[in-house]
């Protein structure tokens, strides 16, 4: 009963993340990801990861391609 409503609340999560994407991609023109972060999904902007891998938040040689293909959602 505890994973169903998990899976409830990450869904709905989810949802409201991509609208989210896709309100800044409309807003910005800016490309938007939505990533799974410490198991709640996150809208990230193309610019910031490339900001954090240059930051070295992500391990030496990550690309933004390589996040991008994990990416739960891509507003372009």
């Amino acid at each position: 009963m505890v994973k169903f409503f998990k899976k409830v609340i990450f869904a709905y999560r989810l949802g409201r993340e991509i609208k989210k994407a896709d309100r800044r991609k409309a807003a910005t023109g800016k490309k938007q990801f939505v990533l799974n972060v410490c198991g709640k999904p996150m809208c990230v902007s193309k610019e910031h990861i490339q900001r954090l891998i240059a930051q070295g938040f992500y391990k030496e040689g990550t690309t933004v391609a390589d996040i991008a293909a994990v990416a739960l959602y891509k507003a372009r």
